[in-house]
């Protein structure tokens, strides 16, 4: 055994050093003063019990400010849910989901291959959704008179009325819009557009005024980005779900019209429909299903329903029917 430069009788160099090390940590620990002194004489039996009691108290106060730490954590978390109900509620949702957000990192391009690479990954990706998103390709576009010579006599109309962009409308929007949005390929941000004074707002109502009337968008906001999000574990590109993010002077426009939108859409459309509507939402439809079901159990009725879940129905939607539709229905031809 290694001993100290003081000879034989005194503690043994390792004995010693363990022990300043723990001293150490108990005066920064506020257990020991700097004037306390270290034993100097060798008394085996001591100097453990010593460091043993040390040691103990050392772990006691380590333990004690980690529990502290813990308690303070969940209480910032416990603060934030709570507050979260009444703000913007993603905290919620991410509690409620009890999942982080997956990160596509292999796709499934056949039965017995994977790949990692960018170029292939983005390359599967756009042979699988190309014939969802342009389901024509070069051919022709579906024809509206057909479609309306067969259902426009289950189509309600209703003109709308057209009134240009205005700075208020504006400054509504980004007053409500939460200022952590992202941004998109053109750069702009909600926070940034939202600190200009009102005579510089007025540039994009005059942009957007003369969009409306002459239905061409800029070339630097109809660069969208595409995100896709894995909703599954197969890897395969058809099983994720294409996030979409436009530029924030294209939604700040598509704000500012979508109240007018609203207005609108409730001259027309139907008692039973939910989706997309204010004041609406799911428990009413849960509501009225349920009063439906309860009824037929009280009467001994039978009762059956009927459930559609079609492949990217969304995606598959033919656009050029949409606008021609609801230009028909009476919606302004200068914001579709």
């Amino acid at each position: 055994m290694r001993r100290s430069a003081g000879g034989i009788g005194v503690i043994p160099y390792t004995v010693q050093n363990r022990l300043h090390n723990i001293s150490k940590d108990a005066r920064r620990l506020q257990l020991m003063q700097d004037g306390d002194p270290l034993p100097t004489w060798y008394d085996r039996d001591k100097v453990i019990d010593a460091m043993l009691e040390l040691r103990a108290t050392v772990d006691h106060k380590i333990e004690a400010a980690a529990k502290k730490a813990r308690m303070e954590r969940l209480a910032r978390y416990n603060e934030r849910i709570t507050s979260s109900f009444s703000t913007e509620r993603r905290h919620i949702t991410a509690f409620v989901k009890a999942k982080d957000d997956t990160v596509t990192e292999v796709i499934k391009v056949s039965d017995d291959c994977v790949t990692a690479n960018v170029r292939e990954m983005l390359k599967a990706f756009d042979e699988s959704w190309a014939p969802i998103f342009d389901m024509y390709g070069d051919g022709p576009r579906p024809d509206f008179a057909p479609f309306y010579e067969r259902f426009g006599r289950y189509i309600p109309t209703e003109k709308m009325e057209y009134k240009p962009v205005t700075v208020v409308d504006l400054r509504t929007v980004l007053t409500k819009t939460k200022k952590k949005h992202a941004c998109g390929v053109d750069g702009w941000r909600f926070k940034e557009i939202d600190a200009l004074p009102d005579s510089l707002l007025q540039s994009f109502v005059d942009l957007f005024n003369a969009i409306e009337a002459t239905g061409e968008w800029p070339e630097a906001v109809l660069t969208a980005l595409v995100s896709m999000l894995p909703k599954s574990d197969t890897k395969l590109p058809l099983d994720h779900r294409p996030i979409t993010v436009t530029s924030v002077v294209y939604r700040l426009w598509a704000c500012a019209r979508l109240k007018a939108v609203l207005e609108w859409q409730e001259r027309w459309i139907k008692n039973n429909m939910h989706g997309f509507r204010p004041k609406h939402g799911t428990d009413d439809v849960v509501a009225q299903l349920s009063t439906i079901i309860e009824d037929a159990l009280l009467g001994g009725r039978p009762l059956y329903g009927l459930a559609l879940d079609y492949q990217k129905c969304l995606d598959r939607v033919p656009q050029e029917l949409t606008f021609d539709l609801v230009e028909k229905m009476g919606m302004c031809p200068k914001i579709l």
